[in-house]
C-alpha cells in the first residue's frame, strides 16, 4: 500500500513540476508573439467594422491582427455627454468625466485613421466623431 501512495505522490508531483516548467515557456512565446503583432498606433487604417472589437488585447480589422500600443484614441467625456449615448445606442448615465475608448463603440462604423495620426475618425450613421490620442501613462 506504501508503495502505491508513494507511486501516486510522485506522478502527482511530475505532473505539477512539469507544468511548473512549461507554462512560462508557453507564456514567453505569447509574448513574443505579442512583441511581432503591429500596433494600431503604426497602422493606416479605412475600414467598415462589423463587428465588436471592445473584448481583448488584441484586434482583428480586415483579417489582420492589431495590438493598442501606447496611445489610445478615446473621447474624455464629461456627466451625460450625448456622443457616448449615440455611439453605444443606449443611454449612458455617468455622473463624472469617464473615457471612452473608440472600440467601445456598438458596431457598424467606420473607422479612418492615418498612421501615427493625432486623432481616429469615427462614422456612424452619417455623423463623424473625432477620437483624440490618449496615453493612460502619466
Amino acid at each position: 500500500m506504501f508503495k502505491k501512495d508513494l507511486n501516486k505522490a510522485i506522478a502527482i508531483g511530475s505532473f505539477f513540476i512539469l507544468g511548473f516548467l512549461i507554462l512560462p515557456q508557453l507564456n514567453r512565446a505569447t509574448d513574443i508573439e505579442n512583441e511581432k503583432t503591429p500596433s494600431f498606433f503604426d497602422a493606416e487604417i479605412n475600414a467598415n467594422i462589423d463587428e465588436n472589437l471592445e473584448i481583448g488585447y488584441l484586434f482583428n480589422i480586415r483579417n489582420k491582427t492589431y495590438k493598442p500600443g501606447t496611445y489610445h484614441y478615446a473621447i474624455k467625456a464629461k456627466e451625460n455627454d450625448e456622443r457616448i449615448s449615440f455611439l453605444t445606442e443606449e443611454y449612458s448615465h455617468y455622473d463624472d468625466e469617464i473615457v471612452f475608448n473608440w472600440r467601445q463603440t456598438l458596431p457598424p462604423y467606420k473607422v479612418i485613421k492615418n498612421a501615427k495620426a493625432d486623432t481616429l475618425y469615427l462614422i456612424k450613421k452619417g455623423r463623424k466623431i473625432a477620437f483624440p490620442k490618449y496615453s493612460d501613462k502619466k
